[in-house]
């Protein structure tokens, strides 16, 4: 993957979101749980 494609994609969830985590819950319709199942599995 092109890393200009990555950083548009981004650059996106940043103007219409405010930022990653705003992205997960509002955009995706992630829960606290959600995301923290994903971290305990992404971190270990």
């Amino acid at each position: 993957m092109r890393s200009e494609w990555l950083d548009a994609a981004f650059d996106q969830v940043n103007r219409t979101y405010g930022g990653f985590d705003s992205y997960a819950r509002d955009g995706l319709g992630l829960t606290d749980a959600d995301l923290a199942a994903l971290k305990g599995k992404m971190l270990a």
